[in-house]
């Protein structure tokens, strides 16, 4: 199994290979990543439930958020997915065990760049909100938003599956089954090195893009539609979106580095395979933290989370003028 270390999407792959020579996967990561995958799972679902059943759906960032939700949503099930595939995958029949294998890894860093690219896409938004506040709804409206959202999605399926068909097209059914046993033999040479160089371009873009924004957000601090009551909620949630996006750039670093990685041998192997534990630990709790962050500083958000549990009374005490107000 030593040539799985050239797999492309090797993260899947470091931490359910040695189980078949009797290892198991060290308890702490195993029970961090399960409760993170777990709770990630519980709290995106609460958050899309929340902003499309409440009025939160009718604001472009809020969109944008719940199709954030719904990645960080695939990368805690692929999580799961990843320890329950490595724990019982000798259970299954070989081609299902591969199937399971190869749509795995595929999802799981494809969500991770499209969330990458849904940062961008929020950046983008925040900043008209911040530099054209005037002009913001008439350019940022529903149709735009659900457009661009397809758009990105299927652009990035198509970047990561078209060397994968392209190395694999003259390939025969049977011959491709049997060797998605090796993940080396389905994709092109070089292909781990190449997402992670992608993951590193839209991760520093998003810095410099939200770099941008709080520039933008101090020179329009003095503006009149700035220091309004609307103009104060679209710069609290421009600040919230900027933290919530600098604590994933953070906890996506591991990951990212991981798959830039040389294959590695001995000691090196060891350290490699602890970073792909740490790199999955840390990209299922990135899939969370916006789930904390949003409720924590956006009143709206806790009034939508309150509303989707049941608590009525809680939600009546909030004046309702203020569901009325957009950022």
């Amino acid at each position: 199994m030593d040539t799985v270390t050239n797999s492309a999407y090797n993260v899947t792959e470091y931490i359910t290979r040695d189980l078949k020579k009797g290892a198991i996967i060290p308890k702490g990561p195993l029970v961090l990543g399960l409760a993170a995958a777990a709770g990630s799972i519980l709290a995106n679902l609460l958050t899309i439930t929340a902003i499309v059943s409440s009025r939160l759906n009718k604001h472009s960032t809020h969109i944008l958020v719940a199709n954030q939700s719904s990645c960080d949503l695939l990368v805690a099930v692929n999580t799961i997915a990843t320890y329950v595939r490595a724990i019982y995958s000798h259970l299954l029949p070989l081609w299902l065990a591969n199937v399971l294998r190869l749509a795995n890894s595929v999802t799981m860093h494809s969500v991770i760049v499209i969330s990458l690219g849904n940062s961008l896409l929020i950046g983008v938004d925040r900043f008209i909100a911040t530099v054209s506040p005037f002009k913001y709804k008439s350019i940022a409206t529903k149709k735009r938003v659900y457009y661009t959202i397809g758009l990105m999605w299927l652009g990035v399926i198509g970047v990561l599956a078209i060397p994968l068909v392209i190395h694999n097209i003259n390939r025969k059914l049977d011959d491709w089954i049997i060797n998605m046993t090796e993940l080396t033999t389905i994709y092109p040479q070089g292909f781990p090195a190449f997402v992670g160089v992608l993951m590193c371009s839209l991760m520093v873009t998003n810095f410099i893009l939200y770099f941008a924004i709080m520039v933008a957000f101090q020179k329009v601090s003095g503006r009149v539609e700035s220091i309004n009551a609307t103009g104060q909620k679209s710069r609290k949630l421009t600040s919230t979106v900027a933290i919530v996006v600098m604590f994933t750039l953070v906890f996506y670093c591991p990951f990212v580095v991981y798959l830039m990685l040389p294959p590695a041998k001995g000691k090196a192997d060891v350290v490699k395979r602890m970073l792909a534990q740490v790199a999955l630990v840390l990209i299922t709790f990135a899939s969370y933290i916006n789930n904390i962050i949003y409720p924590l500083r956006q009143p709206k958000y806790r009034q939508a989370y309150l509303k989707v549990i049941g608590c009525k009374k809680a939600t009546s005490n909030v004046n309702p003028t203020s569901m009325n107000n957009t950022e």
